[in-house]
């Protein structure tokens, strides 16, 4: 099996079974685009990222978070869109709080943005913590460290929704807030108003794989897994758990590819809107007996690079085969609708 690649574009295939169960055949193809302040569409960019086949994290450091996931998933039942970026103060002038926005056809996220904030207990009578003002900021990095989470090393009991961020605390103590520091991302429909408040953590990044709501999604394992059926996938296991994108940015559907995108002080000019650029990679299999077939690519991924201008796109095509030796297939064709 050969795969003959007409374009400039990135592609990987991989074998293992579907969501129905049976020997499946992954075709992955990525493609990078650019956009300006100037165009109305984007544009495919000469550049092309390539397929990433391990998680790249935040500083290179584990411990940090993922900054992009793997393109290598099987199958995703619907789309993700995420940016990796930074918070922009408008007109580059210093504020205390300011409002971002992202926007991809009908799909729309705000994650309100605070300059450093923490917790105060006024005295040692006091039964609640105040929170300190803003101190004012630039930019922000827009990372699920800053957003809400966290450990509670005094209780021993960290956020399962985002074991990265900072305000939790395990229990209503003042050694776990006093003087931690809060949340620079917060929902602007649910903002921290006392130490009660739980919200869900706001940003726009991929999701961490072991925090919930997506760690449900990975299945039991148990001890009878770990001696009779690993390296299967375990009980309760759904595909769910390849979408990667932040709850709120994940689509029943898949993306079209030509959808209106609107980013609010995301990038330093402060309002930026353009059109997807409407390209489709084509792929088709071409069997030993001489057969050849189309396959049906889903595009299920969309990631922003509002720094650099970028964005990538990524479709998925599933193939059935009746073995993961593929022997049936001699050729995959990519080709440039």
């Amino acid at each position: 099996m050969e795969i003959e690649n007409g374009t400039q574009w990135p592609a990987a295939i991989m074998l293992g079974n579907g969501p129905d169960g049976r020997p499946t055949l992954t075709v992955i193809i990525k493609v990078t685009f650019r956009f300006s302040k100037e165009d109305r569409k984007a544009s495919w960019d000469e550049s092309q990222l390539p397929i990433a086949g391990q998680d790249e994290f935040y500083g290179d450091d584990i411990q940090r978070g993922i900054r992009i996931e793997t393109d290598m998933s099987p199958y995703k039942p619907g789309a993700d869109i995420v940016l990796v970026g930074t918070a922009h103060a408008p007109q580059g002038r210093a504020v205390l709080t300011c409002e971002t926005a992202l926007r991809v056809g009908n799909v729309a996220k705000k994650v309100r943005v605070y300059g450093d904030r923490r917790w105060i207990f006024g005295s040692k009578l006091a039964l609640s913590p105040t929170i300190s003002s803003p101190e004012p900021f630039v930019t922000m990095e827009l990372t699920y460290e800053r957003a809400f989470g966290g450990i509670d090393e005094h209780q021993g009991m960290w956020c399962s929704y985002n074991f990265l961020g900072r305000g939790y605390a395990g229990k209503k103590k003042p050694e776990s807030l006093h003087h931690k520091p809060l949340p620079n991302l917060e929902d602007p429909g649910n903002p921290i108003v006392s130490w009660d408040t739980n919200p869900m953590p706001a940003g726009y990044g991929f999701w961490p794989r072991g925090c919930l709501p997506r760690s449900k999604f990975a299945g039991t394992f148990d001890e009878k897994w770990l001696k009779e059926k690993k390296p299967e996938r375990p009980p309760g296991f759904s595909f769910q758990f390849f979408n990667a994108a932040h709850p709120d940015l994940q689509m029943r559907g898949f993306l079209r590819g030509d959808e209106i995108v609107e980013m609010l002080n995301l990038t330093p000019q402060g309002y930026q809107k353009f059109q997807l650029a409407a390209i489709h990679p084509k792929s088709s299999i071409e069997r030993t007996d001489g057969g050849r077939e189309d396959m049906k690519l889903n595009l299920d991924t969309l990631c922003f690079f509002p720094e650099e201008s970028l964005f990538y796109q990524v479709w998925r095509g599933l193939y059935p085969v009746r073995t993961l030796e593929c022997e049936e297939i001699k050729k995959i064709f990519i080709n440039m609708s």
